[in-house]
């Protein structure tokens, strides 16, 4: 059985469930198709290689332990091979992070590290490196009644030179003490995945599902001063 779905401008045909995504109704050709099998243990053209990841042109492999192997290639296919014993929230965490980022990056999509929220009209985006707050920066807006584009993956499309801030998929993912500081009940909310101290916060009636023009871009930076 193959899911439909709609995220980040495109239409996602998957063989894997994705409950954080929004369905799609449209009978049309997917832009990128996920699909369970077999994905090459290495890239023979690897351009980059880290710990856990290897780049060539317009392919990506990433290999997680205990997690599963992940090959994107040409900014339409995703093939995930699940390792023994894997867990289908884990597997989703990282297909919907960095496997949807290297889509984007291989369609040419400028992809920013970045939450989004929609104000008077327009997009104001916070970026920065991992942990400075910028999920918990967007939520806190949007507990003041600001509705949100995306968390983590903010894709940038230009229509007439002009930038948009591309929709992701409702919902973000804030650590426990973040919540208790944002005054927000969270024991019936999700883990993430086993073993980390984050949940998954549905953002179903405050999320903005069309493109936004970009007025203001925040980057977030950690300081040791008092105040």
């Amino acid at each position: 059985m193959n899911y439909q779905y709609y995220v980040f401008g495109m239409h996602i045909q998957s063989a894997l469930e994705l409950p954080e995504l929004l369905k799609s109704e449209l009978e049309v050709l997917p832009d990128v198709s996920i699909t369970i099998g077999k994905t090459p243990a290495t890239l023979p053209k690897c351009q980059k290689k880290g710990v856990a990841f290897e780049i060539a042109n317009n392919e990506f492999l990433l290999d997680l332990k205990d997690i599963a192997r992940f090959y994107v290639t040409n900014g339409t296919t995703i093939i995930i091979e699940p390792k023994i014993n894997s867990e289908a929230d884990d597997i989703r965490l990282f297909l919907l992070g960095s496997c949807f980022g290297a889509i984007l990056h291989q369609r040419k999509i400028l992809a920013l590290h970045a939450s989004a929220i929609s104000h008077e009209g327009a997009a104001v985006l916070f970026t920065g490196i991992s942990g400075v707050g910028k999920s918990s920066t967007a939520n806190a807006f949007r507990l003041q009644g600001y509705k949100m584009l995306t968390d983590d993956v903010c894709p940038i499309q230009f229509q007439q030179q002009q930038p948009f801030a591309v929709p992701g998929y409702p919902q973000s993912k804030l650590w426990e003490d973040t919540l208790e500081k944002l005054a927000v009940e969270y024991d019936h909310l999700k883990y993430i995945r086993k073993g980390i101290q984050k949940r998954a916060v549905p953002i179903l009636t405050d999320f903005v599902k069309e493109p936004l023009p970009v007025k203001a871009l925040y980057i977030l930076q950690v300081h040791n001063k008092e105040e």
